[in-house]
């Protein structure tokens, strides 16, 4: 959510475009990933008819698993290093020209005391728990989709 939200403040009169290569990313993201799991794990293409299959793919799991978190950590700092926020208000609030439209921004400012909470009244509150759900059902989903998108293109040919 931070991309995107950062994204739009960026790119105010296109959120769209901007939704879509942040989205877009995720999932080339698990298109690489997963990818190199299955090269990590089972590197020599071993079959499941092996005898020593199981054994194979027990001695690299820790492997892989040490190798996906080092490249996921890094990841993770990179895009905390790069990852800003946007312009100040005054600088995005000139109107955007869109196709057919003209579209304001809207972004609070800094420093409005009335919009400050503390973490804990964030985190009991019911957008924040209506949005952990939905993003959580939703990561869910596309996890146990991708998870079988190779059995889905093995058994039909591709």
């Amino acid at each position: 959510m931070v991309p995107v939200h950062n994204g739009w403040l960026w790119f105010p009169g296109s959120p769209g475009l901007v939704s879509g290569l942040v989205i877009g990313g995720f999932g080339l993201s698990a298109l690489i990933f997963d990818n190199l799991a299955r090269y990590l794990i089972n590197p020599d293409n071993v079959l499941t008819e092996d005898p020593n299959y199981n054994q194979t793919i027990t001695d690299r799991f820790t492997y892989m698993l040490r190798t996906l978190w080092f490249c996921y950590l890094s990841l993770a700092i990179i895009g905390i290093i790069t990852i800003w926020r946007g312009p100040k208000k005054e600088s995005i609030m000139k109107n955007v020209t869109t196709n057919s439209s003209t579209i304001t921004p809207i972004v609070a400012e800094d420093d409005d005391p009335s919009l400050r909470a503390t973490l804990k009244e964030m985190l009991l509150s019911k957008q924040f728990i209506l949005v952990y759900v939905m993003n959580s059902l939703s990561v869910f989903t596309g996890y146990f989709v991708v998870n079988q998108t190779v059995n889905y293109g093995l058994a039909n040919g591709f």
